[in-house]
């Protein structure tokens, strides 16, 4: 299909998609509006960016960019106006004429590599083995997926694992070392990425299919705000993040009459499942140079990349996800001259509009490559000037984000100041580097799995070295290798930069380090290239040995890969102790009776799990100036007198000074019974409280203050 071609459809799949939006009566013209415009844009994208691709890759690829620039279309509609009816059919019926505009500017090459290069996928299994691999890996995925589902609960659990029998692990090895086998023996690749994104998207599926209320705490937050954004089209004050996914999935629900809710849960495992192996391959293969076959082995590498933020859908993990594809992309464009630069900046944009914190290092890798990539023929000048730039773009990298902190702190540059007056010892120790270790508890499948979880770091770093030694020992490839080994050393120094010199007011001490955390995680995928080499080329070595030894590897990296799925979540064994309960059914029933039963205004002292449900059932309904009527977030004074009431006592004063510090007279403390000394925290407030519900058979305790 031309470009121009697929421009009308996308536009009138918009059209569609508009029409129904505008009048119920069209209501259903929506799906098939949204189903035009993700196709044609898609179908644009790919045939822009990726023409010499087959129909597999370059589909792949241009649903890719769809998506970003949905997220980026979709975040400068909000700031310009709003996602309304109106706000989102501008979006939809002009951004496939804005990206056909730029298609003069994309370089058409259409004409097919050599038929050595790219063989063309036989249509029958050219082995039975292959074919054989190739069905055990869909039916030991479709088997650990079916006790992922058989596996979900309502209960407040610290861990999926309480619910997930082991064998999932089982299936899940089972499926590596299929896959792997398949992959190594050069068949059907479009099929064995297939199978690799499924693979991939049963290691990230637990938190979406085991809880069945939700994961986590902040996902709760973001849901509350999409549904607000699809409900009215903004969430007022506006402010400067998060609005990426939240138009990626105001659209998607919009267009396919999906809930806000159904389409976050799903989103981001989905996206991370379908774009990942695709890009590590075409990294691998286009960008690296390396042979076809080993391309497809070394793309399995991705199911090592450090998997806990792709596992629920925040703006945190969005972003992170557009960054990674962001580094991969754009090194095999610094190589391979494609896709066009445009497609990556659009990655980029993506992560910037989703969340600042992995967003602003995604522009500098945009920005680092493009340095890289300019030429300077051998001449002197030419070459120390772009040393130069190079230099400047690494430092600034370094303390982009904590000057972004220090700008919405208000602090200027004291912080940083701050953290460079520390001895240089000081700041080497303030990176969140996990110290490596060995212990044993004499359970070797725990052992070794804690053994992965705890070097995990170390791993990761020696294999981004070896990938970089390996690059560079290949002078065209020497530049991947600086860009992004560069990227990652200035991240992993802003990181120490933030958790020496930044105390933030509004969170919560035990949470101080999150912000280091974030970006020491953005360091690390910022390596993501060197370690597929290196994978890759690990591969290579094995492929001169044994059957029997490549066969023991197999089972060793299935071994890490179910290690590292089961580390992505909190854990609850005799190593870690995980201390966060999930919201549970029980939580919102008591949420329900709080809201039914109140008279006039109130407040709700109560855990981070409970407050969850509240925004599940109520969203942002009710604020007083700033603070929520639940006691969140856990920096604000309301949970400190949460705090008070279960370490200290349950006592009246403290309700009462609550109630007046927000001006209510009404308030409920809440305490679940897995809290530690629940029992004589809820004895004690028996005494103290005017009257009390108790919910979920003893689940949940609601206690009723009134102001005297």
């Amino acid at each position: 299909m031309k470009p121009l071609h697929s421009t009308i459809l996308a536009s009138f799949g918009g059209v569609l998609a508009a029409l129904g939006m505008a009048s119920a009566a069209f209501a259903s013209l929506k799906p098939l509006g949204g189903l035009l415009f993700f196709a044609g844009t898609a179908v644009l994208v790919g045939r822009m960016a990726f023409p010499e691709e087959r129909r597999p890759i370059r589909w792949t690829f241009g649903l890719l960019g769809a998506s970003a620039l949905t997220a980026v279309f979709g975040t400068v509609v909000y700031y310009a106006y709003k996602l309304d009816t109106m706000g989102l059919s501008w979006l939809l019926i002009s951004m496939p004429w804005v990206v056909f505009a730029f298609t003069p500017l994309a370089k058409d090459k259409r004409e097919r590599a050599a038929e050595a290069e790219i063989k063309v996928e036989k249509t029958a299994p050219e082995d039975s083995l292959s074919a054989v691999l190739l069905a055990l890996t869909v039916l030991s995925d479709a088997a650990a997926l079916r006790w992922l589902a058989g596996a979900r609960t309502d209960e407040a659990i610290r861990t999926p694992w309480e619910a997930v029998p082991p064998i999932f692990f089982l299936w899940i090895g089972i499926a590596t070392v299929c896959l792997a086998a398949l992959a190594y023996r050069k068949r059907y690749p479009h099929l064995a990425l297939g199978a690799a994104s499924l693979h991939l998207f049963t290691l990230l599926a637990p938190a979406a299919l085991v809880y069945a209320v939700g994961y986590g705490f902040d996902p709760f937050v973001h849901q509350a705000a999409e549904r607000l954004v699809s409900a009215v089209g903004e969430i007022t004050p506006k402010t400067p993040y998060y609005v990426g996914q939240y138009a990626l999935v105001t659209v998607i629900a919009k267009l396919f009459r999906i809930g806000a809710e159904s389409v976050d849960r799903y989103l981001l495992p989905v996206m991370t499942a379908v774009f990942l192996p695709a890009a590590a391959a075409w990294l691998l293969r286009r960008g690296f140079g390396v042979a076809r076959g080993l391309a497809l082995v070394g793309a399995m590498g991705v199911f090592l990349l450090p998997l806990g933020s792709f596992v629920s859908t925040t703006p945190q993990g969005v972003s992170n996800l557009f960054f990674l594809l962001t580094v991969i992309v754009g090194a095999a464009w610094l190589h391979a001259h494609r896709p066009p630069l445009g497609f990556v900046l659009a990655l980029a944009a993506a992560s910037a509009a989703a969340h600042p914190l992995a967003g602003i290092p995604a522009l500098f890798a945009a920005a680092l490559l493009m340095t890289v990539k300019l030429r300077h023929d051998g001449l002197a000048l030419p070459r120390i000037s772009k040393a130069i730039v190079f230099g400047i773009l690494l430092g600034a990298a370094a303390l982009a984000v904590p000057f972004a902190f220090s700008l919405r702190e208000g602090t200027g540059s004291l912080p940083i100041e701050a953290a460079f007056k520390k001895p240089i010892a000081t700041l080497v120790e303030n990176v969140p580097f996990e110290g490596p270790g060995l212990e044993t508890r004499y359970r070797p499948l725990l052992d070794f799995a804690e053994f992965i979880d705890r070097n995990y770091d170390l791993l990761w770093l020696i294999m981004a070295g070896a990938g970089a030694w390996l690059l560079g020992r290949q002078k065209p490839f020497r530049r991947s290798a600086l860009a992004l080994g560069g990227l990652s050393l200035a991240l992993l120094a802003g990181s120490s930069v933030l958790r020496t010199g930044f105390t933030f007011e509004d969170v919560i001490g035990y949470e101080q380090g999150n912000y280091a955390a974030r970006l020491y995680e953005a360091g690390l995928l910022a390596a993501s290239p060197l370690v597929l080499a290196a994978f890759a080329w690990w591969w290579r070595a094995l492929t001169k040995t044994d059957a029997a030894v490549r066969f023991l590897m197999a089972l060793v990296f299935a071994a890490a890969v179910a290690a590292l799925a089961y580390g992505a979540f909190p854990r609850l064994d005799d190593y870690r102790w995980s201390r966060g309960y999930s919201t549970s059914a029980h939580d919102v029933e008591a949420v329900r009776w709080i809201d039914t039963h109140a008279i006039g205004p109130y407040v709700v002292l109560a855990n981070q799990s409970v407050s969850a449900a509240a925004l599940r059932e109520y969203g942002f309904r009710t604020y007083y100036g700033d603070q929520f009527y639940y006691s969140i977030p856990t920096g604000a004074p309301l949970y400190q007198k949460y705090l008070e009431m279960v370490y200290d006592a349950p006592s009246r004063a403290t309700m009462d000074a609550a109630m007046r510090d927000i001006g209510v007279r009404q308030a409920y403390f809440v305490i679940n019974d897995y809290w530690t000394d629940a029992g004589r925290i809820i004895d004690a407030a028996k005494k103290t409280a005017d009257d009390w519900q108790e919910v979920g058979d003893g689940k949940v305790f609601i206690f009723r203050y009134t102001l005297r």
